[in-house]
């Protein structure tokens, strides 16, 4: 690990980003992004923010961390050192795992808080007592709104399923969203079939919170979101949409 000097973050940090940021939901961040994020770390004075990196054993970066360390007085019985993570991004989850091990062990930092972290980050396995690792609070990190069906089911990957299915959307804005999908492990095409036919029949907004993998089809066609004509299609869409690790934008836009 190596804490970056101030005229070097910049260079670093942006192409290290878009190579550890993999999870479905990161978006790309512009300089002027980047500037905001890191404007505390860029200039001297004010909170103590850093910009730490993980090199491999040849030398190579896999990761970075953007944090803050700060002295707790209060209360006078018990000082501290409390630390806050803006960022934590690793080319694999075993560099991610090394970057919270060296901010665990900065002297006298006795706690760490981060605003946003993935709903199955692997550090809660990771610590030694589970329950020091709390979650606050949950929230809808991202939202997703599909405006060309045909170009997203396109862009995306699926897992492996026996057979694909065939998905009718409904989409009251854009007519061209109109229509029945076969997705299967090879990909999508769009089926000329009566959407009545289909296995399945969901909304736009249905379908986009699907999209990303971060949410079961099976889950929810139980809340009554998907209308089901085959139901075996039902884990046959779990199985093609699923993703690991679990989508994270990550980033506050």
């Amino acid at each position: 690990m190596r804490v970056l000097a101030r005229d070097e973050i910049l260079d670093v940090v942006a192409p290290l980003y878009e190579r550890s940021a993999t999870r479905p939901g990161v978006i790309s961040r512009p300089e002027w992004m980047w500037r905001r994020y890191l404007a505390a770390a860029l200039t001297s004075g004010g909170d103590a923010e850093y910009v730490a990196v993980h090199s491999d054993t040849d030398g190579n970066d896999d990761g970075f961390v953007h944090y803050r360390v700060k002295w707790k007085t209060a209360p006078a019985t018990e000082p501290r050192g409390e630390g806050e993570v803006f960022d934590a991004f690793g080319t694999s989850t075993a560099v991610e795992l090394a970057m919270w091990s060296y901010l665990c062990d900065l002297d006298l930092v006795r706690t760490w808080t981060a605003d946003e972290r993935p709903i199955d980050d692997p550090l809660r396995l990771a610590v030694h007592d589970p329950r020091a690792y709390q979650v606050k609070m949950l929230y809808d990190e991202q939202w997703v709104r599909l405006i060309d069906v045909d170009a997203a089911l396109a862009a995306r990957t699926y897992g492996e399923a026996a057979e694909g299915v065939t998905i009718a959307v409904d989409d009251n804005l854009f007519p061209a969203n109109n229509g029945v999908w076969r997705i299967g492990t090879e990909g999508t095409t769009r089926d000329e079939r009566d959407p009545a036919d289909s296995d399945m029949r969901a909304s736009i907004g249905t379908l986009a919170a699907a999209y990303l993998g971060g949410v079961r089809w099976s889950a929810l066609a139980a809340v009554g979101r998907v209308d089901v004509r085959r139901e075996a299609a039902l884990a046959l869409a779990d199985q093609l949409f699923l993703q690991s690790p679990a989508p994270f934008c990550g980033s506050v836009f």
